[in-house]
């Protein structure tokens, strides 16, 4: 029964990407953009119908909920099914011109999803009884079973829905696969606006290729959906200025809620987005244009509301603040401490934050320290001392400051495509970009500031970085004209990441804490 529960929820799900991505497909957006929409609206049906079952106490008919899109899925694949023949000889086609990225995309993603599927099935499905008692029962209302518990404050569960005991055991490898693929995606649709596709298939590995990422996809609790969401608030977002259609407003608006993930600072980036939003719809169109096509359609507005009550979480705030609890409960891991030390331990943390981008191999350390006795690791670390440790001193700093490139490293960062690529790409697109490209990269170094700002520094505030550090993937596009890289250059560039991606999978720690 368990075995054909798992491939009932593989096959609802793949039913509903394709039927979205035919549907998105037959409005000609490009199959990137298709493709980025129709996996990350599949996870998203499927956490909300996860969370609307829970509210209700009808966890145990999850299956019988996503069947229920799969009747108006099959309905599309029909209409469209020649469409949607089209796209897989277009695949065929995609796959003979670049050969690696294939490879890389199909049979790495097939691997990473059975590594990460192998692993829940030989360590079981974890209980999150002790953890938030909401998701550990079967039977019940969500705040039924917190009233009647020890008062647990409600947390964020757009995510977290997918590890809930009453879950198939493939829902989480299968959301964290899916937004890995959505985040290449997303991220080839929106680098193919300032490059090349060879240049935007290079930055697509890049991306896909740091450490933390290929990590996390194998990682229990993953930060990518959450990351993933807000990638494709910006490829919405272009795409809504470019050519408005009601479709992409309400995916806009649906995103950015479903990017609300869980802790104190839940809203924070979800609130940057927002704003970015704002000032570029209103930069192109007055605002007042926007509104008069959104009342022209109230059907999308009435769903786009219910999306948003869903996945804003505000069930599960008034819950908490009704009950004299926390506004927002938080999870061990998305505990945080706050600046203490005003702007001053805002400038210290800026630099802690800079230095830590500097993130290499491990192996390139102990390359230098045969050949020349030296570390790089050493040389930063005595940079830091010498600059930060002298007139800040551990001000808004948890932990002393320290580099750690070991491959076992819980908190690994973003290997070199983050100090080497992603971070020079945000300078010059704050320098030279055109304006949207420009106030998108202020709006990330915005929510850098704001992150040195409120927090604390600690090593596990990494994964308040991984949205920034994804959705700022694609400025290395507007980095890496033709005129810099060649096809020859690409082709060195992808065989490096596809090395990273080895290595990453090699070295992958396999703590839970990820």
């Amino acid at each position: 029964m368990l075995f054909i529960t798992n491939i009932a929820a593989v096959l609802f799900s793949l039913l509903i990407a394709v039927a979205l991505f035919s549907f998105f497909r037959s409005r000609d957006d490009t199959v990137a953009e298709a493709s980025a929409y129709g996996l990350m609206l599949m996870l998203m049906v499927s956490s909300g119908i996860a969370q609307v079952l829970l509210v209700c106490g009808l966890q145990r008919f999850l299956l019988i909920g996503l069947l229920l899109p799969t009747i108006p899925a099959v309905i599309t694949l029909i209409r469209l099914r020649e469409l949607t023949v089209q796209q897989l000889k277009i695949a065929r086609h995609f796959m003979k011109a670049h050969p690696l990225p294939a490879i890389v995309f199909v049979c790495g993603g097939l691997c990473m999803l059975a590594f990460t599927v192998w692993n829940e099935v030989t360590r079981g499905p974890i209980s999150f009884i002790d953890i938030y008692s909401g998701l550990g029962h079967k039977n019940g209302s969500l705040f039924t079973l917190l009233h009647t518990g020890d008062q647990t404050a409600a947390i964020g569960l757009n995510h977290t829905i997918f590890l809930a005991d009453w879950q198939p055991i493939v829902a989480a490898p299968l959301a964290n696969c899916c937004a890995y693929l959505a985040i290449a995606l997303a991220t080839y649709a929106l680098a193919r606006r300032y490059a090349w596709p060879p240049t935007a298939i290079t930055v697509t590995l890049l991306i896909v290729s740091m450490p933390r990422l290929v990590h996390q996809n194998l990682a229990t609790q993953s930060e990518l959906l959450p990351a993933a969401a807000a990638l494709l608030v910006l490829l919405a977002l272009f795409r809504t200025v470019e050519r408005p259609q009601i479709e992409d407003g309400a995916i806009l608006l649906s995103s950015i809620s479903f990017s609300v993930t869980g802790g104190r600072l839940c809203y924070l980036f979800p609130a940057v987005l927002t704003a970015l939003c704002l000032l570029v719809l209103a930069r192109r169109h007055n605002l007042r244009l926007w509104i008069d096509v959104a009342k022209g359609h109230p059907i999308y507005i009435i769903v786009v509301l219910f999306i948003m009550l869903v996945f804003s979480q505000a069930m599960n705030i008034s819950y908490n603040l009704l009950h004299g609890l926390p506004w927002i409960g938080a999870l061990p891991r998305d505990e945080v401490v706050f600046n203490a030390g005003g702007i001053l331990g805002a400038g210290a943390n800026m630099v802690r934050y800079l230095l830590q981008t500097i993130h290499m191999p491990a192996f390139v350390d102990n390359v230098l320290q045969w050949t020349f006795g030296w570390r790089l690791v050493d040389t930063i670390e005595s940079v830091y001392h010498q600059t930060v440790g002298v007139w800040a001193g551990s001000k808004d700093a948890v932990e002393a400051f320290e580099l750690n490139w070991a491959p076992d490293n819980p908190w690994t960062w973003f290997g070199p495509v983050g100090f080497l690529m992603i971070v020079p790409a945000m300078v010059h697109a704050l320098r030279l970009g055109p304006h949207r490209l420009k106030t998108t990269a202020l709006a990330m170094l915005t929510y850098w500031s704001l992150i040195a700002l409120i927090v604390a520094w600690q090593p596990s505030n990494v994964r308040l970085m991984t949205p920034l550090f994804v959705c700022s993937g694609f400025f290395t596009a507007f980095l890496l004209p033709p005129w810099r890289i060649g096809r020859t250059g690409c082709r060195v560039l992808q065989w490096i990441c596809l090395a990273m991606i080895v290595y990453a999978l090699l070295t992958y720690p396999g703590h839970s804490a990820l």
